[in-house]
C-alpha cells in the first residue's frame, strides 16, 4: 500500500468507529437508560462523574476529521473532480459537520443531564431521579450527529467504488 493511501482506510475506519458508537448510544445506551428510570440514575451519577461520554466523542471526531484533511490533502483528492474525489471531499465535509454538531447541540445537551445526575444526592429515590430522566430523554432527541455520520461513511464508501 503506498504511503499516499494510508489515510484512506484510516480515515473510513474511525469514522465508522464514531459512527458505530454514536449509533450504540443512540439505539442501546440512551434508551436503556431512559426507559430504565430512576434505577437507572445510579448509572448515569457514575457516567457524569466521569463527565459523561463528551471527552470519548471529541478526541475521536477530532482523531476522523484530522484524518480527512490529510486524506484530503495527501491524495491531492482536490486536484481533480472525479467521482472518487467528489464523494471523497463529500465524506470530509460532512464528518466535520458531524464535528461541529456534536461539539455544540450534542454537547449542550449532555451537558444539561450531566449537571442535573451531578446535582442529585444519594441513589436518587427521592423523586430527583425524573429530573434527571426527563434531562436525558431531551438529549436524546438530539440524533442529527448520528444521521450525518452514516452519510459521510457513505460517501467515503461510494468514494471507494467510484475508483
Amino acid at each position: 500500500m503506498e504511503s499516499s493511501n494510508l489515510p484512506i482506510p484510516i480515515f473510513a475506519g474511525l469514522l465508522g468507529a464514531w459512527f458505530g458508537a454514536a449509533l450504540f448510544y443512540m439505539v442501546i445506551v440512551g434508551p436503556a437508560a431512559v426507559q430504565a428510570g430512576s434505577s437507572g440514575v445510579g448509572f448515569l451519577q457514575m457516567l457524569a462523574q466521569r463527565y459523561g461520554t463528551g471527552p470519548f466523542y471529541a478526541v475521536l471526531a477530532f482523531l476522523t476529521v484530522i484524518t480527512g484533511i490529510w486524506m484530503y490533502l495527501a491524495n491531492g483528492v482536490y486536484v481533480s473532480a472525479s467521482g472518487s474525489n467528489v464523494w471523497a471531499t463529500l465524506g470530509v465535509g460532512l464528518a466535520f459537520l458531524a464535528l461541529l454538531l456534536g461539539a455544540s447541540a450534542n454537547r449542550i445537551a449532555e451537558r444539561k443531564w450531566v449537571n442535573v445526575a451531578k446535582n442529585v444526592r444519594g441513589s436518587a429515590a427521592m423523586g430527583e431521579g425524573a429530573e434527571v430522566t426527563a434531562a436525558l430523554a431531551k438529549a436524546e432527541k438530539t440524533n442529527a450527529t448520528t444521521i450525518v455520520l452514516g452519510l459521510a461513511l457513505l460517501c467515503v464508501l461510494l468514494s471507494r467504488a467510484a475508483t
